[in-house]
């Protein structure tokens, strides 16, 4: 859910954002953040970035809260997993 170009919303460190608004911003174009959406993109995403990445490009208003486990279905939320072309 949340995974398409209308609505993206991704999962960073145990909160959820909707990355919808940055697929034009983001340097490795819009194809990434749609592969990671409606997925815990957090250890692909570490790998890539330092922490001070997200506080400078996403706006907190994008922000949407806390994930909560333990409510619509989380528990069972898919990690993204980066594949190489």
């Amino acid at each position: 859910q949340r995974s398409s170009a209308d609505s993206a919303w991704i999962v960073l460190f145990g909160f959820v954002y909707d990355v919808t608004d940055f697929f034009s911003l983001h340097p490795g174009g819009p194809a990434v953040l749609l592969s990671a959406a409606g997925k815990d993109a957090t250890k692909v995403w570490s790998s890539i970035h330092k922490k001070e990445v997200l506080e400078k490009h996403l706006k907190p208003e994008w922000c949407l809260g806390r994930l909560n486990i333990y409510s619509h279905n989380c528990a069972h939320l898919e990690e993204y997993q980066f594949e190489k072309p």
